[in-house]
C-alpha cells in the first residue's frame, strides 16, 4: 500500500504555505510540532510548527487519516476535491482508462470504454493511441 508520510517539519514551512482562514483560527502549540485534520475537507490537514498553522494537502486521490499522521488512499466518492456547485471533469488519479465526474460537490468514478483513455484536455474519452497517460 503506497502512504505518504507527514515528514518532520523545518522551518522552511514558514516560507513556503501562506496561511488560510481556518488556520488563522486555528490555536497552535508555541514549541510542539503537532498535525489535526480539517473539519472542512478530508484531503486537508492543519500543520501546526513552532505556534504557526500551514494548512496543507494530501494529493488527489488520499485522505487525511489522523491517527496515522499520513495521507492514504481513499476512494475517489469518500474524498476527492470537487467543486461545490456545477459539473466538472477530472482525470482520476489512479487510472488514466478512468476518470471522475464531480456534480454539484459530490464525486462519481466513471470508466471510459475499452481501448479508451480520459482526455483532461478536451475533458472526454478518447481513443488511446491520441491521449498521453503518464499515470
Amino acid at each position: 500500500m503506497f502512504v505518504l508520510r507527514i515528514a518532520t517539519l523545518s522551518a522552511t514551512l514558514l516560507a513556503l504555505f501562506p496561511s488560510n482562514a481556518l488556520a488563522q483560527q486555528i490555536q497552535c502549540h508555541p514549541t510542539h510540532t503537532h498535525v489535526m485534520d480539517d473539519p472542512s475537507a478530508c484531503y486537508r490537514y492543519i500543520s501546526c510548527y513552532q505556534g504557526q498553522a500551514f494548512p496543507m494537502t494530501c494529493p488527489p486521490g488520499f485522505k487525511f487519516v489522523l491517527e496515522l499522521q499520513a495521507c492514504y488512499p481513499a476512494p475517489v466518492e469518500e474524498c476527492f476535491p470537487c467543486p461545490e456547485t456545477g459539473t466538472s471533469f477530472f482525470p482520476h488519479p489512479n487510472s488514466c482508462q478512468k476518470y471522475v465526474t464531480c456534480y454539484m460537490g459530490a464525486a462519481y468514478e466513471m470508466s471510459c470504454p475499452d481501448g479508451y483513455l480520459f482526455d483532461p484536455a478536451a475533458e472526454m474519452c478518447d481513443h488511446e493511441a491520441y491521449v498521453d497517460c503518464t499515470i
